[in-house]
């Protein structure tokens, strides 16, 4: 299971949603504490480097369609307080997703 803590102001529920009713990608909500801030991806059992390469593209694509930036470089400093204003931005390779520094 690898979890993805996802900025402040995202619909965790609304990119689920998209990602089952679009993409045919199941993945779950954040549990506990992190109820509302994260999602997660279960890759345990009968995976394979194709579902689970299927999944990422699924959850890739919901992203986008909610308006998220994915990859790149961060914007620098100046730009960084506007562009959290308009939309949240996913940059973290890591397993946990951070918003940028203010």
């Amino acid at each position: 299971m690898t979890t993805i803590r996802v900025p402040e102001g995202f619909d965790v529920d609304a990119m689920r949603a998209v990602a089952r009713d679009r993409f045919g990608v199941a993945i779950a909500g954040g549990l506990g504490p992190l109820q509302g801030q994260a999602f997660r991806i279960g890759h345990l059992g009968d995976s394979n480097p194709a579902t689970i390469l299927g999944c990422l593209g699924g959850v890739e694509a919901a992203l986008r369609v909610q308006g998220v930036a994915i990859g790149g470089k961060r914007p620098a400093p100046d730009a960084a307080s506007q562009a959290r204003s308009r939309k949240p931005s996913i940059t973290s390779s890591a397993s946990v997703a951070k918003p940028a520094p203010a």
